[in-house]
C-alpha cells in the first residue's frame, strides 16, 4: 500500500546494497524509510522490493538521510520490513565494504553478504526467548486463579538478578504445564515480557594447552619489547621470522596479553583450519578469564553463527580463525 500513497509519513531515505549482482548501482538504491523504521541503522538488513514485480529481496542499510538527492521521491519504492532471522553487518564494517567493492570492482550488496558467513545471513541455530519478570506499576485490580497465583509466587520469590526469568522455567518453578496462566498475567498488566534472540549450538571447549609458560629467551624478550613498544601508536605491522619451533607463537601470546591489558581485543589468523585446535586450546589455557571465539569452515553451521555473534557485539577477548575471520 505504500507505493500507492507517496505522501504517506516517513522517516527519511536510505540507501542499501541488496544482495544482487549487477553493476548498474554501485552505490546503492534509494529506498523511503516507513515511519515504523526510522530507527534503522547503517549496516542492518532489510527486505526491499525489486523490480518491476517488487521482489522481496534483502539488502544491507549503506546510509540514512533527509533527502533523496537527486532521485525522484514519489517514484521510490518503500523498503518493506527488517529482515529479523539474521544478523546484518556491524555498522564499522560497511565503509570497509565500500572500499573493497570499490577497489575490486565488485558489486556492493553480493560484496557485503560475502563478509558475512551464510550461516549467520540464514540465522542458523538463533532461537527466540520469551523472558518474563513483574510489571513496575501492576494495573489489575480483578480476581486470579490459583495457577496465576502460583505463576506470581514463583516469580516473587527469585532474587532480583535471576530476572526476568526465561518462560519455561518459570513455569517449572510454579508448576504450571501450559503458558496460558502466563499469558493471562501478561494481559492484565500484572507480568512483562521481553523477548531476546540468542544463537544455540552445540559446542566443545578445546582442552586447555600449556597453562604455565616458559621465561622468553632474551631474543624473545627483545622482539615483545620492540613491538610492545609500538601498540599504542596506531597501525603498524611488524615481520617476525624464525623456523618452526622458534617459539613465534609464545611472543604473539606475550603480545596479545599486552594488548588485553590495554583493554584492547586480539584477532589471531591461522594459515589452515587444522592449526585452530591446537592453537584454540592454548589460547583458552594461557587466557582462562577472557572469552576465545574461533571461527573456521570446520565448525557446523549453528556454531558459526554463534561464534561469529560473539565476536561482532564484541563479547569476545580474542577471536582465532582462518583468513575470513578477519571480518568478524
Amino acid at each position: 500500500m505504500a507505493l500507492l500513497f507517496p505522501e504517506e509519513t516517513n522517516a527519511g531515505y536510505a540507501r542499501i546494497a541488496v544482495e544482487r549482482g549487477f553493476d548498474r548501482y554501485p552505490d546503492g538504491l534509494t529506498y523511503v524509510v516507513p515511519e515504523e523504521l526510522g530507527d534503522l541503522v547503517t549496516g542492518e538488513r532489510v527486505l526491499v522490493p525489486l523490480g518491476r514485480g517488487g521482489t522481496p529481496t534483502p539488502g544491507y542499510v549503506i546510509d540514512r538521510s533527509d533527502s533523496p538527492g537527486s532521485q525522484d521521491a514519489e517514484r521510490l519504492k518503500w523498503i518493506l520490513r527488517r529482515d529479523g532471522s539474521a544478523h546484518g553487518l556491524p555498522p564499522e564494517l560497511m565503509s570497509l565494504a565500500l572500499w573493497v567493492a570499490r577497489y575490486y570492482q565488485a558489486p556492493l550488496g553480493l560484496t557485503v553478504s560475502a563478509m558475512l558467513p551464510s550461516a549467520v545471513r540464514r540465522g542458523v541455530g538463533a532461537v527466540k526467548r520469551r523472558l518474563i519478570d513483574l510489571a513496575e506499576t501492576p494495573e489489575h485490580s480483578g480476581s486470579i486463579t490459583a495457577k496465576q497465583r502460583s505463576v506470581l509466587d514463583a516469580i516473587e520469590a527469585l532474587p532480583s538478578d535471576q530476572r526476568p526469568v526465561e518462560l519455561n522455567r518459570l513455569k517449572q518453578l510454579s508448576g504450571v504445564r501450559t503458558t496460558g496462566p502466563v499469558d493471562r498475567l501478561l494481559r492484565d498488566g500484572l507480568l512483562v515480557e521481553h523477548r531476546r534472540t540468542e544463537i544455540e549450538a552445540e559446542w566443545r571447549t578445546p582442552s586447555p594447552g600449556e597453562l604455565t609458560p616458559d621465561t622468553p629467551t632474551s631474543l624473545q624478550q627483545g622482539v615483545i619489547d620492540a613491538i610492545g613498544a609500538e601498540l599504542g601508536n596506531g597501525f603498524s605491522t611488524h615481520l617476525l621470522h624464525g623456523v618452526t619451533g622458534a617459539g613465534k607463537t609464545e611472543v604473539y601470546i606475550r603480545l596479545i596479553e599486552r594488548v588485553l591489558a590495554q583493554g584492547g581485543m586480539a584477532l589471531v589468523l591461522v594459515p589452515e583450519i587444522a592449526l585452530t585446535p591446537q592453537t584454540g586450546a592454548r589460547l583458552i589455557g594461557r587466557f582462562p578469564d577472557h572469552r576465545v571465539a574461533v571461527l573456521h569452515s570446520g565448525l557446523t553451521a549453528a556454531q558459526r553463527h554463534q561464534q561469529w555473534a560473539m565476536a561482532a557485539a564484541g563479547e569476545a577477548d580474542i577471536v582465532l580463525g582462518a583468513r575470513s575471520a578477519v571480518f568478524a
